[in-house]
């Protein structure tokens, strides 16, 4: 049976999710609300615990990633001191984790581990990124069937249905894969009459993932 893959919090042991609870503090987020704002000085680091939040980047605000309850976000703040390279909104209600560049050092020093995981973290979205760049010159079904492969991989829930993955809305995800609500409106019409996935609200439901690993691959 497929099983999601570990986010960043899961990936912790108790000790080190301690740790790092005791030392930052929790914030609430509202729908619409920035947990981070492209080109900010301010420098911490947030781990998502419940809700999804989406990715912003550019004077369209355009959404490049979708973030879940597990990921870490504001990770390059710990790396370099450059200003933030993008918008962190939340799309719904949101509990994060937050730590200041000190604090999460003073926990990192006696836990390395956690900063090799935070780069796990940087190295996963560098490929993604350079993934999606690779993608531009394919079909949109091919570029969509990709997408949500990497989510089913990685976020995919089992159920009696089918593999479910939350999203925060077909807008967004219809923006990662540089295309019009309308045009991924008709590529999901013709995965649904071919009984590769069916959508629900806030999910898509993949009923057969080897087909869509296959359009995921064709040209």
């Amino acid at each position: 049976m497929l099983t999601p893959m570990s986010t960043f919090w899961q990936l912790l042991t108790d000790e080190e999710r301690l740790a790092l609870s005791r030392t930052g503090r929790i914030l609430d987020f509202t729908a619409g609300q920035p947990v981070i704002r492209e080109l900010d000085q301010e420098r911490w680091i947030a781990v998502l615990l419940g809700g999804q939040a989406r990715v912003l980047v550019g004077p369209a605000a355009r959404v490049v990633a979708i973030r879940r309850a597990g990921d870490v976000v504001g990770e390059l703040a710990m790396i370099d001191s450059d200003p933030r390279s993008a918008t962190v909104e939340a799309a719904m209600r949101v509990r994060a984790l937050v730590l200041s560049v000190d604090q999460y050092r003073s926990v990192v020093e006696a836990r390395p581990r956690i900063m090799q995981l935070v780069l796990r973290v940087v190295a996963q979205r560098l490929r993604e990124a350079d993934r999606r760049r690779g993608d531009d010159g394919q079909h949109l079904r091919t570029r969509f069937a990709s997408l949500l492969i990497e989510y089913v991989d990685d976020y995919g829930i089992p159920d009696q249905q089918g593999i479910f993955v939350p999203i925060t809305s077909q807008a967004d995800v219809a923006s990662v894969v540089r295309a019009s609500r309308g045009s991924l409106a008709k590529v999901l019409s013709q995965l649904r009459r071919q009984h590769v996935l069916s959508t629900v609200r806030g999910a898509f439901v993949v009923h057969d993932p080897d087909r869509l690993r296959d359009l995921a691959t064709s040209r």
